[in-house]
Parts: C-alpha cells; structure tokens; sequence
C-alpha cells in the first residue's frame, strides 16, 4: 500500500522529528553529532531555508525549520538524512537504514504565536525533559542564541521572538521567562513488550558503542585540570580550546582538535568559521580509524 502524500502548506514552520533505527543511540558522541550539523549546514546552503529551532538528542533530531517552497521540505530532510546516514555507515563499517522511519513533521503557523514559543520551548526543554540537564542549557541545542542574543551562524530567531520587546533584550527575557514555567510531562508508561524492546535496543546500542567506538581508556598516571571544561560547545565557535593536562607534574599541551579549520570546497570563507563547517569525513576520518578502527565485525 502506498505511503499517504504530504500536504505541506505556505506561511508555515515545520516541527521535524527523525529518530535513529531501532531507537539506538547512535549520535551520543560528538563527532556523530558534528556530522549531523555538517549535513544540515549543506542542506540549508542548497535549500535557502531557515532553521528557527534545534536540539540534538543521542537517539533523536528535533528540528523547527521553515522553506522557502514548502514543497522543498522533502528534499531538504532527504538530503540531511542521507547525508547523515552516508557518513555515518561509513564511520562504524555498516550497512543499512540508519534512520528507523519517515520523518515526522507538524505544521506551525508562523502568524501564532504562542504555537511557535510553545514548540521553541519544547524543542530546547527536550534535554531537561530526557533527565540530560537540570535546565535548558545544552551543547548541542541553540537555545543559548536566543537568551544571549548572539550569532551562532547557523540558526535564526524566528519572527514571533522579535516581537516579544521593543529590544533584543528584552525579547531574551520574556522568552526566558516565558522557559522557566516549562514542566514536562510524564511519558505514559508502555506494555510489557515495549519495555522488553527498549531493553534490548540499548543493550544493543550499548555492545555497538563499546564494538566499534571502543571503551574510554584512562591512565591513573594522568590528570586533567579540575578548571578543563567537559565538553565544548557545537554552537560556540569561538570556544576556548580544552586546558592542559599534567603527566607526572610536567605540563603537557593538548592535542589539536579532531577538525581542521578549512572550509568546504565552494563555501565562503568566514571570519570566525565554524566546525559544521567541515567535511567530518575528509578531516577527521583518518584519526577516526586511528583511534576507534574501522570495518571491525
């Protein structure tokens, strides 16, 4: 039986949700998640869309995006999700779907406002409501360019912020205001059958992650400065490279970062450019086999 078409309408944002086949958590490291941000940057160069809302989960994709044809929805995401699943394959040496299904899109109007801050609040809450962070601050989010009115270079403020004040001041806000009376619900809990189904799927995420990124080793012989950050930002180019770290009393400078700094061939050089900005696959690959190996099982 054929699949129902689409209805994709004018003046309308799209709340976009892909998910990872078998609800695996595929995307929990940041080189997957760098490739994702890669993919979605070529799309929006080749599309001209907008992409007003993002938040990138270990298994899943939230997206708030807005075309200049609606009917270019459809090429936009096949063009992210084969990316994405081309790379991806690639990396961990296997075959086959790396998405579970069609994408799901809901339709937001961009004349309501409170629809469009309802679905940007959820898609930034998505983290707090997953138990990932205690607020709505997260790496792989922009929810942080919207409260710290900056330019991440990749999103845009959709209309409906700008028209919360008089100054972007005064819209970050109200729109953080406006998060704060955010409280999630509760996911109904499933059958039996469904439960013994995510059991097994992180199981098997789990012995995938260990099979072919390998375990984290660590030296009890090195430290690493309490002041180091965990983890730095996707969305922040000009985050400050990671601290040094201590071998015995005797300081050791850290590695470069696993992405060159070279734009993709037939983009515009920027002044500060960004890491989705690079090819993961021509920059990193060969450290990738290095470290991790490639095509094992």
């Amino acid at each position: 039986m054929p699949r129902p078409p689409r209805c994709f309408r004018p003046d309308h944002a799209y709340h976009v949700t892909v998910r990872c086949n078998n609800r695996a958590f595929d995307l929990r490291r940041r080189e997957a998640r760098a490739i994702v941000l890669f993919a979605i940057r070529r799309a929006m160069t080749r599309f001209g869309c907008r992409l007003y809302g993002l938040a990138i989960m270990s298994n899943h994709v939230h997206f708030l995006v807005e075309t200049p044809d609606p009917a270019d929805l459809s090429r936009f995401m096949q063009c992210v999700n084969w990316n994405v699943a081309m790379r991806m394959n690639r990396l961990l040496g296997r075959t086959g779907h790396f998405w579970e299904a069609r994408y799901h899109a809901v339709p937001v109007p961009n004349h309501d406002q409170r629809h469009v801050l309802t679905v940007l609040r959820y898609i930034h809450g998505n983290p707090m409501a997953a138990g990932v962070r205690r607020g709505f601050r997260d790496p792989y989010t922009n929810y942080g360019s919207y409260v710290d009115r900056r330019d991440d270079g990749l999103t845009s403020w959709h209309p409906q912020f700008l028209r919360l004040g008089r100054s972007l001041e005064e819209c970050a806000h109200r729109y953080r205001r406006f998060c704060t009376r955010y409280r999630p619900l509760k996911k109904a809990r499933g059958t039996s059958a469904t439960w013994g189904r995510r059991v097994l799927a992180g199981v098997r995420s789990e012995l995938e992650r260990q099979r072919y990124f390998g375990q984290r080793r660590t030296n009890h012989r090195t430290t690493t400065s309490p002041t180091e950050p965990v983890q730095a930002s996707l969305f922040d180019p000009t985050s400050p490279e990671p601290g040094e770290r201590t071998t015995q009393g005797r300081k050791v400078p850290r590695r470069t970062r696993w992405a060159s700094r070279d734009p993709v061939p037939g983009t515009p050089h920027t002044r500060h450019p960004t890491s989705w900005l690079d090819d993961p696959i021509r920059t990193c690959f060969r450290r990738f086999v290095m470290v991790n190996g490639a095509g094992r099982g």
